[in-house]
């Protein structure tokens, strides 16, 4: 994500996220103690109820998305990419979870983001974090299924020789530091990317997230954010990878796109789809 300043590539943001998020989100009825869109735990499942899934989700977290009536039972969007329906003894609120940099641990985040959440409410806690320790942590609530699917896509445009490096001396700007990897944009150019069901949804996602800072932008960062880059995809390579497919040395060209993109900078977001630990 990036400031005012427009190249060619970028993308413009809508005006404003969606509104009266917060009065909506007051609206939204409890039921057994439990708010829709909020943060739940589940707990007590018993050995015959975890044969239908493929890990343990006892102690999984997840977001409410709706109450069913007729069964009594909450659906529940685990942050696993688990969807199902669960009964409410199985279903309890979180309160006030520790998170990153406040004594939380590896896995904790600042907010989670499902398909109930509200653009304003979003845009109000992801700015508060940035004002009070400079960073944000999501977790967002996606499809394993389609995950797997995406590095199976990006493992096969790697073999077909669709994928790239970044020269030596801009690698670890672009991906972070220690981090190395076969790179392509999410351009209009890019076919194969943008047809994978899982990279265009999070890199809508990522529109979104800009759209909802938006209106907070003017206070919490060094200027008013109304565009972005286009996405860019990763597939992390170890030293053995590497060693393989060396970076290529550095031109001109690529040193002053680099330092074009990023001294104008406002704000990066980095998407960690998995399959392992970030």
């Amino acid at each position: 994500l990036r400031s005012t300043r427009r190249m060619s590539s970028v993308q413009m943001l809508p005006a404003e996220p969606r509104p009266s998020a917060s009065a909506k989100a007051l609206l939204d009825p409890v039921i057994e103690g439990i708010r829709l869109g909020g943060l739940v735990e589940l707990h007590g499942l018993s050995a015959a109820e975890l044969q239908a899934y493929s890990e343990d989700i006892n102690g999984s977290l997840g977001q409410v998305v709706a109450y069913d009536t007729s069964s009594d039972k909450f659906h529940v969007f685990l942050s696993c990419g688990t969807a199902d329906h669960f009964h409410p003894k199985n279903v309890r609120a979180v309160q006030a979870p520790r998170r990153p940099g406040e004594g939380g641990g590896s896995d904790s985040f600042d907010v989670l983001v499902g398909p109930r959440s509200e653009g304003n409410v979003l845009g109000g806690e992801i700015s508060t974090c940035l004002m009070e320790k400079g960073f944000c942590v999501l977790r967002i609530c996606q499809s394993a299924r389609l995950a797997q699917e995406t590095l199976k896509t990006l493992q096969d445009m790697s073999s077909f020789g669709q994928l790239s490096r970044f020269p030596e001396e801009v690698e670890e700007g672009y991906l972070g530091m220690s981090c190395q990897g076969k790179v392509a944009w999410m351009d209009e150019r890019n076919v194969s990317l943008r047809q994978d069901e899982s990279l265009a949804s999070n890199d809508a996602n990522l529109s979104f997230l800009a759209q909802v800072l938006h209106p907070y932008s003017g206070d919490v960062l060094d200027g008013h954010l109304d565009s972005r880059t286009p996405g860019l995809v990763c597939l992390s390579v170890d030293s053995e990878q590497s060693a393989e497919m060396p970076p290529p040395e550095a031109d001109d060209a690529s040193l002053g796109s680099f330092l074009q993109t990023w001294r104008r900078s406002l704000v990066r977001a980095v998407h960690f789809l998995g399959p392992k630990t970030c």
